[in-house]
């Protein structure tokens, strides 16, 4: 149960991170009215929630 909310958290902050990085550096194609944005934030953002999730487990075992 915890390395789901761990991922989840992972996740959660990288979307935020990478849609205030978009509208900060103003990139259109991740701003709010296209519909692109979710093809590539949602891949992101899972991969680094479980590369995240296996660095903790990989530390704790250590």
């Amino acid at each position: 149960m915890r390395d789901y909310v761990i991922r989840l958290i992972s996740g959660l902050i990288v979307i935020l991170l990478v849609f205030g990085i978009a509208e900060w550096l103003d990139i259109k194609w991740l701003q709010k009215g296209n519909s692109n944005r979710i093809l590539f934030i949602l891949p992101v953002a899972f991969a680094t929630s479980w590369i995240v999730s296996y660095i903790l487990k990989k530390s704790r075992l250590n």
